[in-house]
């Protein structure tokens, strides 16, 4: 399943359901401050369809905020330049 992030979900959803669109999960706001609905596409796969809808302070639905962590992040080298070969005796 994958998650579809839509300007209007609202009108995604009203869409959906007037060309006869499967949907398995109706339309909602969730305790994280989402609002989604879920839709089964026409070769069977399932779709969630988002919208951001307010700002939910991630403790007061359960999550917990993990520490930093302490693996350092490495960049990669930049390019080496090809030395520049003279075709001149």
């Amino acid at each position: 399943m994958l998650t579809i992030i839509v300007a209007d979900v609202e009108a995604h959803y009203e869409k959906t359901k007037r060309a006869g669109g499967t949907i398995w999960e109706e339309l909602h706001e969730t305790i994280y401050g989402e609002k989604q609905y879920g839709a089964t596409g026409l070769e069977g796969h399932r779709w969630l369809f988002s919208q951001h809808a307010r700002d939910v302070d991630p403790e007061s639905w359960g999550a917990t905020i993990a520490p930093p962590s302490s693996a350092t992040i490495h960049q990669p080298a930049a390019p080496q330049k090809a030395p520049r070969v003279s075709l001149d005796s």
